[in-house]
């Protein structure tokens, strides 16, 4: 009998010491029962993140950067997602970029955005003397907004000393010739720049535009170039030869060429003319 207290009393012991280390074990655990995690502390600081990032405001967005993302602008605006960027926004600007570069492009900028062709126009004296090819690809960009209404503003920076700068005026400028209906004032225009052009294959370009054009408003246009006290010597070669493809004769004067456009030039039948009218009766 003494045996089963003494089995007993041990028993009993060793239920009161689990009951105390269940305790102990509580009392470290956290408030709601649950052990603290990595993750909850992962989700806690990005609800932090994430509210201080919607209190900072957006970064501006650079705006007419339809072709200064294709030639790579040396601007960069620093987004609020960069890896690298503070608290606050900031723009980062190219070490060429001087105060006044800066300035004339903010007025580019705005000009394009106010739809203000006159505004534009008013910068080009001061871009083209900036040595930023930059600067002065963005103005070209944005007077070639307005189409046929900016055509004679780009002509002069067609002669500019960077290629790209050139380009993009050319290109605007063919764009917006397509809109030209009138044949007489297409033949006008085209004559005006190849007196400044100097690139051989913009000419080529230009001169094109005369092979399917009536060949009196054609060739009166490629005399104008060739006679043009002014005109570029890369454009009277390039009038030379296209006078030559019409004509078959080489240019001497402009008598010879009058000479032979009384022989040779037949006047293009006007629409509906006699053969659709016997054809309508």
């Amino acid at each position: 009998m003494r045996v089963k207290y003494v089995v007993g009393a041990f028993l009993a012991l060793l239920t009161l010491v689990g009951i105390l280390a269940v305790c102990a074990i509580g009392r470290n655990r956290a408030p709601d029962g649950d052990e603290p995690s990595g993750d909850s502390h992962s989700n806690v600081v990005s609800r932090a993140d994430g509210a201080a990032a919607a209190k900072r405001p957006a970064a501006r967005r650079p705006s007419g950067s339809r072709k200064r993302a294709e030639r790579g602008s040396k601007i960069r605006r620093v987004s609020v997602d960069s890896p690298d960027s503070g608290d606050e926004p900031e723009d980062e600007e190219d070490d060429d970029m001087s105060p006044e570069d800066r300035r004339l492009m903010d007025a580019i900028e705005q000009g394009r955005d106010d739809d203000d062709l006159d505004r534009l126009v008013k910068l080009i004296p001061d871009v083209s003397a900036s040595t930023n090819a930059e600067l002065r690809a963005e103005l070209v960009d944005a007077i070639g907004w307005f189409d046929v209404q900016g055509m004679n503003h780009l002509l002069p920076f067609m002669a500019d000393p960077d290629e790209d700068v050139r380009e993009s005026a050319i290109d605007n400028w063919t764009s917006a010739l397509s809109e030209v209906e009138d044949e007489k004032m297409r033949a006008h225009m085209v004559g005006a720049v190849m007196q400044v052009l100097t690139d051989e294959d913009a000419l080529e370009t230009m001169t094109s535009e005369f092979i399917d054009m009536d060949e009196k408003i054609a060739l009166q246009t490629l005399i104008d170039v060739i006679e043009g006290g002014k005109s570029a010597p890369q454009g009277v070669a390039a009038a030379r030869e296209q006078y030559e493809f019409i004509t078959g004769d080489e240019y001497t004067t402009v008598e010879a060429a009058n000479a032979w456009l009384a022989e040779n030039y037949e006047p293009p039948e006007p629409e509906g003319g006699a053969g659709d009218e016997r054809q309508n009766r």
